[in-house]
């Protein structure tokens, strides 16, 4: 069975944001890297967790939470077709 590694991009939009990608262990050997297509803002990515934070809900980052659950639900799909 495969394993599954999630890391952020180095490479940055303009808005800011990263792309998440997948490390897939197949073998020893084969580690392919495949792009999720669910892009985030930096500081909302843990890279020793390889998760999505998704902030506490207040008045001010009522934007941030919205965006971190849309990604995770894209990352869970994207999770689930692979």
């Amino acid at each position: 069975m495969a394993n599954f590694s999630f890391k952020i991009s180095s490479k940055k939009r303009e808005d800011g944001r990263c792309q998440i990608v997948a490390r897939v262990d197949v073998t020893r050997t084969n580690r392919p890297r495949i792009k999720t297509g669910v892009y985030i803002f930096p500081d909302l990515f843990d890279e020793k967790k390889g998760e999505i934070i998704i902030p506490k809900r207040g008045k001010f980052n009522g934007a941030q939470v919205a965006t971190a659950t849309q990604a995770q639900n894209d990352l869970d799909t994207f999770r689930n077709k692979i």
